[in-house]
């Protein structure tokens, strides 16, 4: 009975083992196009979008009208169709970076004439209130953060008018609801390339020197600078970049990077730690070539997702031209999917990811792109496949023990009857 027993416990710890090794075959597979929109007022290119919350979305940018260049924002619903939108007014600049507030407003910043701005909209469009924000003449905010007391905070570059040669500077403005300044703080000099929020209510920015070089800066909720860190090799790759704060309290920095003496030609991606030490870094080839880096987000898993651009024009089967492509990694940076999506010249320049686990891809090319990606799929062809396997192999070891049981019985029988 002792020798049975084990032998059971055996199969069960055998079971067990293969139920884990199932998580292991399995593969993601890529998201699936849900609805894919344009929208073809004027030249427009987008900068920034956001889901709002009533599963809508909203993109920010620029158009191109017969009257000029204006700032220009729009609503569509959870499929895509056009809600309302709105240019402001003569405001010549882009729309970078918006946020909603918990009573469906919204706050937009970017640059007018070469001034920041902070411009709140109601829940239909309309202009409720107008700030700008002038430093040396050519400014510009490419992040805007809602703060707990109902204020804001504008990330961005202030910079001397062109042929100044003065140097540029980390700017962050702090306001009240009303857009009035509660702090404002300029940090070193060099453009500030991209921003987040932190979890403990400070800021993180990344900034490019004139010297070369990419320093990571930790600032305080009260615009106190905590620590910064700069990364002298980084000064080798090109493009936009883009930074996230990881789950564990790090910082993921995505940009495109040169490879094999191509320009562009694939994605980096590199993880710190809360101080900014690098604790490892990746690079991610493009399915076609002169692939940048337009945008980074960290994932409901943890991970992070990359967008960008990449020419197909000598991609076989692709027709041509040049298409979005995205890159799903693990908290880790390794690759779990990679997939190009649009058609040729649907330029991508921002993903987000949505409330039921799905993504967004906004952008467009003289037009408003939008599209809605399913969430990634747990393929489990290859996982049936290995528990049928594993069964058989199961029933053959059962069938073999139990037929070794089976013949110990019959012997012992027959020893009895001898005795």
């Amino acid at each position: 009975m002792k020798t049975y027993a084990s032998k059971r416990w055996l199969i069960i710890v055998l079971l067990l083992a293969s139920a884990m090794l199932v998580a292991e075959v399995s593969a993601i597979s890529p998201p699936t196009v849900e609805w894919q929109k344009t929208f073809t007022y004027g030249e427009a290119e987008t900068a920034c979008a956001i889901q709002t919350m009533d599963g809508g979305y909203a993109l920010g940018g620029t158009v191109e009208l017969q009257q000029g260049t204006t700032c220009y924002f729009m609503k569509v619903d959870s499929s895509g169709n056009m809600q309302w939108n709105t240019t402001l007014g003569d405001m010549i600049g882009i729309v970078s970076a918006a946020v909603q507030t918990n009573n469906s407003e919204y706050a937009l910043t970017g640059e007018h004439y070469g001034a920041i701005f902070l411009v709140k909209l109601d829940a239909s469009g309309n202009i409720i209130l107008n700030k700008t924000y002038t430093g040396m003449g050519d400014d510009f905010a490419s992040s805007i953060f809602a703060t707990s007391d109902g204020g804001y905070v504008l990330a961005g570059t202030m910079n001397a008018w062109t042929g100044a040669h003065l140097p540029s500077h980390p700017w962050l403005i702090r306001t009240d609801a009303n857009g009035n300044v509660v702090w404002s703080q300029t940090y070193g000099t060099g453009d500030l390339q991209a921003s987040t929020q932190t979890d403990d209510g400070g800021y993180a920015f990344l900034t490019t020197t004139f010297m070369g070089g990419v320093t990571l800066a930790k600032i305080a909720a009260s615009g106190q600078m905590l620590w910064n860190q700069t990364y002298p090799h980084l000064q080798y790759l090109a493009g936009f970049y883009s930074l996230v704060q990881a789950s564990d309290g790090g910082y993921a920095i995505a940009t495109s990077v040169t490879i094999n003496g191509s320009s562009h030609n694939g994605f980096w991606l590199a993880k710190t730690d809360d101080l900014g030490n690098m604790q490892w870094n990746r690079t991610y080839t493009g399915p076609g070539n002169d692939t940048n880096n337009q945008d980074l987000i960290r994932t409901g898993d943890e991970g992070y997702a990359m967008i960008g651009n990449t020419n197909m024009n000598s991609a076989s089967p692709y027709a041509g031209g040049v298409r979005i492509w995205v890159q799903k990694t693990d908290v880790n940076g390794t690759p779990q999917w990679s997939q190009t999506y649009g058609g040729p010249n649907d330029m991508g320049s921002v993903i987000i990811q949505t409330k039921d686990g799905g993504y967004v891809l906004a952008g467009g090319n003289g037009f408003m792109y939008i599209a809605k990606l399913s969430s990634s799929q747990t393929s489990t062809f290859g996982a049936y496949i290995y528990v049928v396997v594993v069964a058989i192999v199961a029933v053959i070891v059962i069938m073999v023990i139990a037929f070794t049981i089976f013949l110990k019985r019959k012997r012992a029988q027959k020893h009895k009857e001898i005795l």
